[in-house]
C-alpha cells in the first residue's frame, strides 16, 4: 500500500508541482483547494491515486471537516498561501498583516493541529515558507514576519512531536502565480 500525502494548497504553483511529483513517485496524494472546480482542474494534471477536497484553512470547522474526509495520512505538506504583504515597512498596514497572519500562519497551525490525530506517529510535516524569513529583502517585512513565525513554530514542534519529523522548506524564488502578483508595479 502506498503512503498518503496531504498537500495543503495543492492546486497551483509549488503545491501543484509537489502533488505532481509525489503522485508520479507512487504516493497517494490528497490536495486541498478553495473550490472543487480548482481541485478538479489541478487533479487533471496529477497522475495516479489522487483526490482532493475543498478547504478554507482559516476556518476551524472547514479544517476539521477536511481532515475527517482525509482519514489517516503519512505525511502533511503545507504549501498554501494567504495574503502576501509586500511593500516597505513604512507603508505596512496593520490590517493587511493581520489578514496575512490569519490566512497563512493560523491556517497552517489549524491544519497541523487537526492532522495530528490522523498522522502516522513517525510520519512528517513539511512547512513551505518564503525566503524573506531568513534574508533581509527590502519590501518584504510583512512576508518575513508571517514566514518567520511559521519557522519559529516549526523548530519547537520538531522537538515536541518527535518521532514525527517536522521540516521547513524555503525554496527561494520560483516562477509561480504568487510572484507574478508580487512584482506587478513593485520595485522589490
Amino acid at each position: 500500500m502506498s503512503e498518503t500525502v496531504v498537500v495543503i494548497g495543492g492546486t497551483s504553483g509549488m503545491g501543484l508541482a509537489t502533488a505532481q511529483v509525489l503522485s508520479s513517485e507512487g504516493y497517494r496524494v490528497i490536495i486541498s483547494g478553495r473550490s472543487q472546480d480548482t481541485i478538479n482542474k489541478a487533479l487533471s494534471q496529477v497522475a495516479g491515486d489522487s483526490t482532493g477536497f475543498p478547504l478554507d484553512f482559516t476556518d476551524a470547522a472547514s479544517v476539521a471537516s477536511f481532515f475527517e474526509q482525509v482519514g489517516s495520512l503519512d505525511h502533511l505538506a503545507l504549501v498554501g498561501s494567504g495574503k502576501a504583504v509586500w511593500g516597505n515597512f513604512r507603508d505596512l498596514k496593520l490590517e493587511d498583516l493581520k489578514v496575512a497572519f490569519d490566512q497563512k500562519f493560523y491556517g497552517f497551525l489549524l491544519c497541523t493541529q487537526a492532522a495530528l490525530s490522523k498522522l502516522r506517529a513517525d510520519g512528517s510535516i513539511t512547512f513551505v515558507i518564503g525566503g524573506a524569513s531568513r534574508s533581509a529583502i527590502p519590501g518584504t517585512t510583512g512576508v518575513a514576519a508571517v514566514n518567520g513565525a511559521i519557522q519559529a513554530m516549526a523548530f519547537t514542534m520538531a522537538k515536541e512531536l518527535a518521532p514525527l519529523r517536522v521540516n521547513i522548506l524555503s525554496p527561494g524564488l520560483f516562477d509561480t502565480p504568487v510572484y507574478d502578483r508580487a512584482y506587478q508595479g513593485s520595485s522589490c
